[in-house]
């Protein structure tokens, strides 16, 4: 059986025991996606369904047997779960990293941490954890420390959920990431940043790119909480928006930039993936400033062909791998 049979028996299996949920609670099927994943890793979970769907349930669950996938065809199948669940719970904050931007990301950072095994990995944002599980997925036996931080309590329970399917460990920590946080200084940051306003002008003080008078925007505070989160020599990759540069605050947010962290990329996406110009996003590298920062003597400027454009593609990453290879050889030996 191929991945994508796996991947499309796992999602009707678990799709399937969400349906059967939903009719009988007469609930949405974003709450029956919480509840029966929930239920699934949990003895005393109580699911508060009729005796006759509570059967059908268990026999689905049972039949499912996630011990048969490996953690990426569970990843996807529930990707896809996740997919439909927020489509019918429409929320602009509710969105998930595409599964091609994740995978690409994935590669990078195997690239920044060569040769090593004890990394400390942090996404702020995790969101349904789709990004992060797929960066330690494809970077298997690197990571000591997995942390995930969410504001959104449906979405860390979907990320604890996505989590618990492939059998990771990650800590999970539910608030905002603005406000004070205890966690270890991360080694490598992965964020799909979120893009708005930020209300809580209190808290918004403590920042140096604090809009004073007006609400800030979260997307810059961010990226500042985002350094903040790293060590000295420690590595970001940042979604943000193709728009970053053009507000109001650009000039006092290159500044900060600049003088907190070495720039050694920014990779533009296709804008095959954004239904719209003002949608689109890069992926922007950077090193925290530290003993052994790298100030590259060529930063990685690249625009990214479609992801179907197979030849264009290899392209890139041969083009990518050799600026790896220039720059950043003398910090593996």
């Amino acid at each position: 059986m191929t991945m994508f049979d796996n991947i499309e028996k796992l999602f009707q299996y678990f799709d399937s025991s969400v349906l059967i949920y939903k009719k009988d609670t007469n609930l949405t099927y974003f709450e029956g996606v919480l509840e029966v994943g929930h239920y699934f890793f949990n003895d005393t979970y109580e699911l508060n369904v009729t005796g006759d769907a509570k059967n059908k349930i268990d026999k689905l669950l049972i039949e499912m047997n996630v011990d048969e996938y490996t953690s990426e065809e569970i990843r996807k199948a529930f990707q896809l779960v996740f997919l439909k669940a927020m489509r019918q719970n429409v929320q602009p904050h509710h969105q998930m990293t595409a599964d091609s931007v994740a995978l690409f990301i994935s590669y990078l950072v195997g690239k920044l941490t060569t040769g090593k095994n004890d990394v400390i990995l942090i996404d702020p944002a995790i969101g349904t954890g789709n990004l992060l599980t797929a960066v330690v997925n494809q970077n298997p036996d690197k990571f000591s420390h997995i942390f995930g931080i969410e504001i959104d309590e449906s979405l860390i329970n979907l990320a604890l959920i996505n989590s618990n399917m492939q059998k990771l460990v990650i800590e999970l920590i539910h608030q905002d990431t603005l406000e004070k946080i205890f966690v270890p200084q991360g080694d490598v940051l992965i964020c799909d940043i979120p893009v708005g306003y930020y209300t809580n002008n209190e808290i918004a003080k403590n920042y140096f790119m604090n809009n004073e008078g007006e609400m800030s925007y979260i997307h810059e505070l961010f990226i500042e909480q985002s350094i903040n989160l790293v060590k000295e020599d420690g590595y970001l990759l940042l979604l943000i928006p193709n728009i970053l540069f053009e507000s109001p605050n650009s000039k006092k947010l290159h500044t900060y930039i600049s003088e907190n962290t070495n720039i050694l990329g920014l990779v533009h996406l296709p804008e095959t993936l954004f239904k719209n110009q003002s949608q689109q996003k890069s992926i922007f590298i950077l090193q925290k400033k530290g003993p052994n920062a790298i100030k590259p003597t060529q930063t990685m400027l690249v625009e990214l062909p479609s992801f179907n454009d197979v030849k264009s593609f290899e392209k890139i990453i041969s083009q990518i791998n050799n600026w790896f290879l220039k720059e950043l050889e003398i910090s593996f030996k």
